[in-house]
């Protein structure tokens, strides 16, 4: 029966041409640079075009936003609300199904929807 350390030697020297390997951006463990991929082809950044503060801070650019709805005319302020409970709810819905935690991609998610409300009524642009 052969001992635990030259099990563990003889797993060192299979595993050695994996971690003499490059990492590339993009890459992970065992992808070598030439197969490497772009997760986000065309993407001008990570955090959707905003700081990583907003981009991590949902609750507080939703609020902001909330905020500048209030400076909006009745009709528009009512649509902009609505929008934004909608947003709100989607939050809340993640929030609850993963623990309490927001995942990247429903911040990615959120902060898009946001945008395109920012969008609709141009009074809300910050």
């Amino acid at each position: 029966m052969l001992s635990a350390s030259v099990l563990f030697g003889v797993a060192l020297i299979g595993a050695s041409p994996a971690l003499g390997q490059e990492w590339t951006p993009g890459s992970a463990p065992g992808i070598t640079k030439d197969r490497a991929v772009d997760p986000a082809p065309g993407a001008p950044g990570p955090y959707v075009g905003h700081s990583p503060k907003a981009f991590y801070d949902t609750d507080g650019r939703i609020s902001a936003v909330e905020q500048r709805i209030g400076s909006l005319p009745p009709a528009q302020r009512r649509r902009a609300m609505a929008g934004l409970r909608s947003i709100r709810a989607e939050e809340a819905t993640q929030r609850q199904r993963h623990g309490g935690e927001l995942r990247d991609w429903d911040r990615e998610h959120l902060n898009q929807r946001l945008d395109r409300l920012e969008g609709q009524f141009p009074g809300l642009r910050g």
